[in-house]
């Protein structure tokens, strides 16, 4: 049974008991009873707790198809791969990307990083034309981030972005962001504030069972 259901029951119930506890408990002269308002208190509690369960399916992440990507006429194919999941995309560009911006978009990596790789991905990412986008979704950095595949093509599984679409590690198509942390940082590098477009879409009903409940405590 949803959580949207169990609720609504649980009002029904509660309703119907109502005549039934002033029946049972002394009636102030205020015209509240304490047994209510105690049982209302729980309500409340129990409400609290089953909302916090429902997942929360604002989490953003950016997915970057590199240039090896667009070149190849990929760019449709991967989209759909996370619109089919049920992720929703708030922003997209088709850009060339300047080395200055490629620099920030790794300066986040670990320092220990080797200037000659550090050089290669800044000249990786400005060979050509990239697509930049934010995705929204429950969970969707851990997710997206399996979807991917490993960082090498030939030790990504079948099924995978990488392991269906690359062979090389020089070339392995497509960036996602993989914390919180850089998911932020890296959202922000690429798009400014009001070019994230926040959307009703519909399908999230069918995509998300407590997407109704989510609505009510909204």
């Amino acid at each position: 049974m949803s959580t949207f259901n169990f609720t609504f029951i649980l009002f029904i119930v509660l309703a119907c008991l109502v005549p039934f506890i002033h029946s049972f408990c002394e009636i102030p002269e205020n015209g509240l009873c304490e047994k209510n308002i105690i049982l209302g208190n729980k309500i409340s509690d129990l409400l609290e707790e089953v909302s916090s369960t429902i997942p929360d399916i604002h989490e953003r992440t950016l997915i970057m198809i590199k240039p090896d990507g667009v070149q190849r006429g990929l760019v449709g194919k991967i989209i759909s791969r996370f619109e089919e999941k049920g992720f929703k995309l708030i922003a997209m560009k088709f850009i060339k990307a300047d080395k200055e911006t490629a620099k920030l978009h790794r300066s986040d990596k670990p320092k220990h990083m080797l200037e000659p790789i550090f050089s290669f991905m800044v000249d990786y990412l400005t060979m050509g034309p990239v697509v930049p986008m934010v995705w929204e979704g429950h969970d969707i950095i851990r997710s997206v981030r399996r979807m991917l595949g490993k960082t090498s093509p030939l030790d990504s599984n079948p099924g995978t972005i990488r392991g269906d679409f690359g062979v090389d590690t020089g070339r392995n198509v497509i960036h996602a962001s993989d914390t919180n942390v850089s998911a932020k940082y890296e959202v922000d590098l690429w798009f400014d504030e009001n070019e994230l477009v926040s959307w009703t879409r519909i399908s999230d009903l069918w995509i998300y069972k407590d997407y109704l409940q989510r609505l009510e405590n909204n």
